[in-house]
C-alpha cells in the first residue's frame, strides 16, 4: 500500500523509475504534476533511474522543458538516421535529443544541483555492480553524461570521472529518498507505486517491447497522454485541486 498524502503538510520527494523508452509515459506524468502548483511547491527533491532520470531533470527544468521535449518527440526528428547501435543502446540518443530540442537551459546543471538525484551503476553490468547517486553537476556536459550513463547498456558504459557507468536500473529500479516521503512513478503497473498504469489497461508484451523498440512518434504520444491522465487522477484523489491542466497540442 502507498502512503496517504496530505497536501502542504510536509516536503516531498518525487521519484521516476527505470523505464527505458517508456520514459514518455513518465514525461506525461511530469507534465500533469507541474500543472498543479500546490504539488510542485511540495516537491523538494526529485530522484530518477534510467529513463526516469531524464524525466526527473526535465521536471526540475519546468513546463517549458517538457513542452520542447514533447514537440521534439512528436516531430519524429529523434528517429532520423538511427543506427543499430542506437537501437541496442537508446541512451546514445540523449545528448543529441537534448541539444536538438533545446529542452535544457544553459544553467540547468546549476539549477538542478542539490535537487536532482540520478541513479547510476558502476563496477560492471553483471558482476561487481554497485549503485551510485549523483546530485551535483559541474556543467551541462557532465549532467548529460550522467543522464546518458543512467540509461546506458553499452558494453563499455559511459565514462564518468574516469570510470565506466551503466543503467541505474541494474542496481536500483525505483530510488526513494531516505529523508522525505516519496511519491513514486513507474510506467508499468505495480501495487506499491503512487502513479502507474492500471493493470487492466496495458498489453504486457506490447509495453515490454516498447521499452526498447518504440521508434514511433504516434506510440510515444499515446504513452505520454496515458501518463498525463494517470497523474491527473492521482492529484485528484490526493486532494491536490484545482488543477491547471496543460494546453492540448
Amino acid at each position: 500500500m502507498t502512503s496517504r498524502l496530505r497536501p502542504g503538510s510536509q516536503p516531498l520527494a518525487l521519484s521516476f523509475s527505470s523505464s527505458a523508452l517508456l520514459f514518455v509515459y513518465q514525461a506525461g506524468v511530469a507534465e500533469a504534476l507541474l500543472a498543479c502548483q500546490r504539488f510542485k511547491g511540495d516537491v523538494a527533491a526529485v530522484h530518477g533511474s534510467s529513463g526516469g532520470a531524464l524525466v526527473a531533470a526535465l521536471f526540475l527544468c519546468g513546463r517549458d522543458a517538457l513542452a520542447k521535449t514533447k514537440a521534439y518527440l512528436n516531430s519524429g526528428k529523434l528517429f532520423q538516421n538511427i543506427g543499430l547501435a542506437d537501437v541496442w543502446d537508446p541512451a546514445r540518443l540523449i545528448p543529441r535529443a537534448v541539444e536538438e530540442s533545446g529542452a535544457l537551459p544553459e544553467d540547468a546543471h546549476a539549477r538542478l544541483s542539490g535537487k536532482l538525484h540520478v541513479q547510476c551503476t558502476r563496477g560492471g553490468m553483471m558482476t561487481s555492480a554497485e549503485p551510485v547517486t549523483y546530485s551535483t553537476f559541474a556543467s551541462n556536459s557532465e549532467l548529460l553524461s550522467i543522464l546518458q550513463a543512467s540509461s546506458s547498456f553499452a558494453f563499455g558504459g559511459v565514462d564518468i570521472h574516469g570510470e565506466p557507468h551503466w543503467d541505474g536500473g541494474i542496481t536500483e529500479v525505483l530510488p526513494v529518498s531516505a529523508d522525505l516521503p516519496t511519491v513514486t512513478v513507474a510506467p508499468v503497473s505495480a501495487k506499491a507505486v503512487h502513479i502507474c498504469p492500471d493493470a487492466g489497461s496495458w498489453v504486457l508484451p506490447c509495453a515490454v517491447g516498447d521499452c526498447t523498440f518504440m521508434f514511433s512518434s504516434a506510440r510515444m504520444m499515446k504513452y505520454w497522454a496515458a501518463g498525463e491522465a494517470d497523474a491527473q487522477a492521482f492529484l485528484q484523489r490526493s486532494g491536490y485541486e484545482p488543477l491547471e491542466l496543460p494546453a492540448q497540442s
